[in-house]
């Protein structure tokens, strides 16, 4: 499938006009020979003809283990080029969008976007989220927008409300709308059980990120560091690939920092439990790093 012919049915669903995305949709699959896009397509064609949003692909995801996202958590995801409001250079390496070549996830990531569009939407988040509470066992840890962002106030909103709710919800994200959560600061509490960390690669001018740095929730700052096609995935737990990445950080900021290994949940232990240290108190103020992927 084409990256422009994914980004129609995008554009379409970003400015809610879901006819428009389901012709964007049966074009994209005149001549698509790939059995999974036609699989998956339908069932996202289904959906957006339900005006009650029944979902059909998966809103909260449980994390199998595989691939960069770790064993043990749960996450949400939203397709990012419409809900990333402070998104700036970050466009031009954003990871998330390399898996839009797997149709499921494709998919799964415009359902929920159209989720969060509607009432009707949110209440299958809220129904999603009341059916993990029943099953659990005790608390999880929660990645909220593995993929996309807080696309507006209501959106700061509606998660805050929900995770005030449900506290077993050990929730922490990783954020460049900082417009959008300063405006829900003004106005509310913030949940006890959620953490921040400052995206870079935004667009906002420091006064902008001095204020969202002093917000309770914020943790620190999350970054990527260019060295593009200098370090792969494969590569993350060499010392070379620290020690580079770790040099060109103190030269870019004068600071030291603690570097992502690429998994969430694998990289620190505590009494013998895998934590994240994005998600965690003891990592306040420290800058966590990564290579472009």
């Amino acid at each position: 499938m084409k990256i422009q012919t994914l980004a129609n049915i995008t554009q379409a669903i970003g400015s809610q006009d879901y006819k428009k995305a389901i012709m964007a949709i049966d074009s994209a699959l005149i001549g698509e020979h790939g059995a999974h896009w036609h699989r998956d397509f339908k069932k996202l064609k289904t959906f957006l003809l339900d005006d009650n949003r029944a979902p059909l692909f998966t809103i909260i995801r449980k994390e199998s283990g595989e691939g960069k996202l770790g064993k043990g958590f749960l996450s949400f995801s939203v397709l990012p080029d419409i809900t990333c409001p402070g998104a700036g250079d970050c466009l031009q390496y954003c990871y998330s969008f390399k898996a839009h070549r797997y149709p499921a996830a494709y998919s799964r990531r415009a359902q929920n976007t159209v989720l969060m569009q509607t009432k009707a939407g949110r209440a299958q988040i809220i129904a999603a989220i009341d059916h993990l509470a029943s099953k659990r066992t005790g608390n999880i840890d929660f990645r909220l927008y593995v993929d996309g962002d807080f696309s507006s106030g209501g959106d700061v909103a509606f998660w805050m409300t929900l995770l005030k709710e449900n506290a077993w919800l050990q929730t922490y994200g990783y954020s460049k709308s900082f417009l959008e959560l300063l405006g829900y600061d003004a106005a509310h509490n913030w949940p006890a059980n959620y953490l921040l960390n400052l995206s870079e690669g935004h667009k906002h001018n420091q006064s902008i990120v001095d204020l969202v740095s002093a917000l309770p929730i914020c943790r620190g700052s999350f970054g990527a560091i260019l060295t593009i096609g200098k370090h792969k995935p494969t590569q993350w737990k060499t010392s070379a690939y620290r020690k580079d990445i770790l040099a060109q950080h103190k030269a870019k900021t004068g600071r030291k920092a603690f570097v992502c290994g690429g998994r969430c949940g694998a990289c620190i232990t505590r009494q013998g439990i895998n934590m994240h240290a994005c998600g965690d108190r003891q990592f306040d103020n420290v800058d966590i790093i990564i290579a472009v992927h």
